[in-house]
């Protein structure tokens, strides 16, 4: 939405590129951006395999279509690459555009199809994450998708 995470990933010095469908959430990271010229940003779907790391915060829980939208997703990754995003653990930071809500195990069920597979949660308070049981409150699941290589399919 404001590019915060693509700014920061080319400031590491990582190769960025933002890309929302939203046009206004692309002036806004333009704007935040401020006079800088990279990252790009862009409402122009990237071409396949282009990219080593796909981020996607907080949107998966908005798609209307979550199969499709991954399967977006993994194709921009190149050979070996990995998706990583977040999204809310159940209704704490509900939405009314949430199309659905989830629990460990529907997002390991829905990302499952696109390959390896690893969820947790991830607490606001930090000392959260440290304590070894359940808890309850306000969190996000942090996910990683690593899909088969083409090497791995041979």
């Amino acid at each position: 939405m404001d590019g915060v995470f693509t700014i920061r990933l080319q400031q590491l010095g990582g190769e960025a590129v933002g890309y929302d469908l939203s046009p206004a959430a692309v002036a806004q990271a333009e704007k935040f951006r401020g006079s800088a010229m990279l990252p790009r940003f862009t409402t122009v779907a990237p071409g396949p395999g282009q990219f080593d790391l796909v981020y996607c915060n907080e949107v998966l829980e908005h798609a209307p279509d979550e199969s499709a939208f991954m399967g977006e997703l993994v194709g921009f990754l190149a050979p070996g690459g990995v998706l990583v995003g977040t999204t809310p653990v159940g209704r704490h930071f509900w939405d009314p555009d949430h199309k659905r809500l989830y629990d460990q195990a529907t997002l390991e069920r829905a990302l499952g199809p696109w390959g390896a597979v690893r969820v947790r949660p991830y607490y606001r308070t930090p000392i959260r994450n440290l304590l070894p049981f359940r808890q309850a409150g306000a969190a996000v699941f942090i996910f990683e998708v690593k899909p088969p290589s083409l090497r791995d399919s041979r």
